[in-house]
């Protein structure tokens, strides 16, 4: 193995060879294999701090005190013969530094980066390099005009990490910069978190002053930025004292940089933006400790370059600065016109840092920005009847109705009680959105304390435009609460009703079910979604007015509430008697609590008995008749429909002869006389029916009777196991124990014994009536049985 170089780092030597870099501990005399060379030109072994750091191939690669390559740690250095060659490499610090032919490549070795290179003079050969923490000597030789040798030493000064980081941050490199910032500050340090925010301040202004707004705010976000210097950027909104010095404002900056550019008006407005941004996010930051620290005077930090040298140590106390910036702020968004950031910027708002005389600068400006700034002001101050004054002239414009409804309905629900006030205000909103005006009245829980809901319904049905409608919609709010009174409940249902009517007559149509009109459809649904709902409205009322205009299920429904089946029964019997189908009827009989299954029967048969009344009647005219052959057809035809009736009774009878909804009695004497039991020498569906019938009633007669036997069974078998638990006797043994405790029953101790034979000392029987080893209880069995 032939050495070429040996390097001593701590305890461990190490060795660089032609075919590779081993390290040599002689405390354990352990040899550790780093790497092999790779065929690198300039093998080459180094030290940073427990490190090494060797060249291997295209490679610098750093190797951990433990012979472990360090994730990550490959620098690509060129050091093959593809590349200008190596002269020779030192590090210094933190850095690798390399000497080329050409040039001088610095590497940092704490993030595996290259930050420089340096171009060698042509006509210049580097000859060597050296140097200490913060210098660096590179020495190189010339050939002259004479053909002689010249040397040159150049001598190169490292950069504090300040001056790293104010360089980097000229040219707007701030992640480099905060890079160099991470990497020479230890986080333990006592003064980390004052230079960490002294950092994003630098940041932030550089930022700022190359128009890179977002990020600028970013960064500005974690510093303690001065409010006062960027509102000199804006002298036209300032509010506050500011220094009689000249200032240079953002548009002085902006013409300096960019001068008559096509962009310059929109670096502008996003400069007075960004401002805006910074004084909000600022308020922000001090108003949960305004109240309670307003004499309170804040230090701000400053950046080591002023715009302004003014504001060099400036300070301000807590009561200044939020004058300042709720001043401005209001100011700035008149300025801008943007209602947006006006609502955001006064909703969160408890306490205003400028006084209620501000008002006055706002009642002279005549924009409605400014004018929505004032109702805000007022509200904040408690002005709340100022406050809807300016909000009802907003009200009726079209940039902000909206806003001003939604404020106008905030401020009567949470803050009026004057009933006059909030009727007078309602109206406004009413007129411009009604739905959202009728919120005043739906809306606030504590309303009823002054103001009735027969007062809020004779306000609305008062008004010129809408009044039916938010009537009806008042009603329907009152009606979904569970303490409504039936009169309301009433109200609503005989409205929907009217509605309905008023439609059909412009429709020219009597019946609902002829109308074409969908809001026809949707009252209705209303109409009987509100009966199946509610209880509370008057049902004799309400079918009063729905008899002539088709709403036949309705008038079902309202009956079979009322349990008046007989009419709801002649609506069903009606509807099915054409086609002879009396399925529906039959279906509301079988929904009912009660028995109606005979009610229906009666109902038919009554049907039946009239159309053979009406062929009786017909049969005897027909010898008097000229037109004899008419009226055969005629009695042809209502023969049939006879037949048709007595079939259709004759299975009702069979179908529904055992079911419990049926009264047989009361059908056996409707039965008409002249029906025979039997058809064809078969038996026909009467018998059928008398069958089921009588077997049904045996049936429940035969379980009442073998229950009643049971009964009587069981009585038996308990009064016999009774009798035999009185007869019994117990005969007391010397070694007999105590059921309850176990120990020996003597003849000195009384005794309890129980029906069941159970024997215990009197003491242990804890009750009498409850066995002490099952828990049986005489008494409440004997209740029971």
């Amino acid at each position: 193995m032939q050495l070429m170089m040996i390097v001593w780092n701590e305890k461990v030597l190490g060795i660089a060879t032609k075919k590779g870099y081993v390290a040599l501990d002689p405390l354990i005399e352990a040899i550790h294999s780093l790497c092999d060379n790779s065929g690198t030109l300039y093998p080459n072994l180094l030290t940073f701090n427990d490190s090494w750091v060797v060249i291997s191939g295209d490679n610098a690669c750093v190797y951990d005190k433990y012979c472990k390559l360090v994730t990550g740690a490959i620098i690509n250095i060129q050091a093959t013969a593809k590349h200008p060659a190596i002269v020779s490499m030192l590090i210094k610090n933190h850095y690798l530094i390399i000497l080329r032919e050409s040039s001088v490549n610095i590497y940092n070795l704490l993030d595996y980066s290259m930050i420089q290179a340096i171009e060698v003079e042509k006509g210049d050969m580097p000859k060597d390099i050296s140097g200490d923490l913060d210098k660096l000597f590179i020495l190189y030789e010339s050939t002259g005009i004479k053909k002689e040798t010249i040397s040159k030493l150049v001598y190169l000064r490292l950069l504090s990490s300040n001056e790293q980081i104010q360089r980097l941050l000229s040219t707007t490199k701030v992640n480099e910069a905060y890079k160099v910032f991470t990497q020479n500050t230890s986080i333990n340090d006592p003064e980390y978190k004052s230079k960490k925010e002294a950092f994003f301040l630098e940041a932030g202004w550089s930022l700022f002053l190359a128009f890179d707004y977002t990020k600028a705010i970013e960064c500005l976000s974690n510093a303690n930025y001065d409010p006062f210097e960027f509102l000199a950027l804006l002298p036209d909104f300032a509010s506050a004292d500011l220094p009689a010095a000249p200032l240079q404002n953002i548009k002085d900056v902006v013409e300096l940089k960019l001068g008559m550019s096509d962009t310059k008006d929109t670096v502008l407005s996003d400069g007075i933006n960004a401002v805006v941004k910074l004084l909000a996010k600022k308020r922000k930051l001090l108003a949960p400790i305004f109240p309670k620290e307003k004499a309170k005077t804040i230090e701000f930090l400053h950046p080591s370059k002023l715009l302004n040298e003014v504001f060099k140590d400036h300070t301000a106390t807590l009561a200044k600065t939020m004058e300042m910036l709720d001043t401005s702020l209001i100011k700035l968004y008149i300025g801008l016109r943007n209602l947006k950031d006006i609502s955001e910027f006064f909703t969160p708002i408890t306490t205003m840092g400028c006084d209620y005389s501000f008002s006055q600068y706002l009642e002279e400006q005549k924009s409605s920005e400014a004018q929505v700034c004032l109702a805000y002001f007022n509200e904040k101050y408690g002005n709340f009847t100022k406050a809807l004054e300016v909000w009802k002239k907003l009200a009726s414009e079209n940039s902000t109705g909206d806003l001003a409804c939604r404020e106008i309905i905030k401020l009567l629900t949470t803050q009026v009680t004057d009933k006059n006030i909030i009727f007078d205000c309602t109206e406004v909103v009413l007129r411009q959105q009604p739905e959202e005006g009728l919120k005043v009245f739906t809306s606030n829980e504590s309303l009823p304390k002054f103001i009735t809901e027969d007062d809020i319904i004779e306000y609305l049905g008062g008004l010129k435009n809408n009044s039916e409608m938010l009537k009806e919609k008042y009603i329907e709010h009152i009606v979904s609460k569970t303490n409504s009174l039936e009169k309301y409940h009433t109200v609503l249902a005989l409205n929907y009703v009217e509605r309905i009517k008023e439609m059909l007559e412009e429709e020219k149509e009597e019946l609902v079910d002829s109308s074409g009109n969908p809001n026809v459809s949707l009252y209705r649904a209303k109409f009987n979604t509100l009966l199946r709902a509610s209880s509370k409205y008057n049902a004799d009322e309400v079918l009063s007015k729905i008899d002539k205009i088709g709403m036949l299920e309705e008038q079902i429904y309202l009956y079979s509430r009322q349990r008046r089946h007989k009419e709801a029964l002649n609506i069903l019997i009606e509807l099915g008697k054409r086609d002879l189908d009396f399925s529906k009827a039959e279906t509301y009989c079988l929904e009912q609590s009660e028995p109606l299954l005979h009610v229906l029967f009666e109902h038919i048969l009554d049907l039946y008995k009239v159309y053979r009344n009406q062929h009786a009647f017909m049969e005897k005219d027909k010898a008097l008749s000229d037109s004899a052959l008419k009226l055969k057809t005629e009695l042809e035809e209502l023969h049939k429909k006879i037949r048709r009736y007595e079939r259709y009774c004759r299975e009702y009878l069979r179908r529904y002869a055992a079911n419990e909804r049926m009264n047989i009695e009361t059908v056996v004497r409707l039965l008409p006389e002249d029906w025979v039991l039997q058809e064809e020498d078969k038996d026909g569906p009467l018998v059928e029916f008398m069958s089921l019938a009588v077997n049904d009633r045996l049936s429940k007669d035969n379980n009442c009777k073998v229950e009643k036997s049971i009964a009587e069974m069981l009585k038996l078998n308990l009064e016999s196991e009774l009798i035999k638990m009185q007869r019994a006797y117990v005969v007391i043994t010397p070694e007999r124990k105590c059921k309850a405790c176990r120990k020996l029953l003597n003849g000195l101790k009384p005794i309890y014994v129980y029906p069941n034979g159970v024997v215990v000392h009197q003491n242990c029987a804890r009750d009498p009536s409850v066995c002490p080893t099952n828990n049986y209880n005489f008494v409440k069995s004997n209740a029971d049985y």
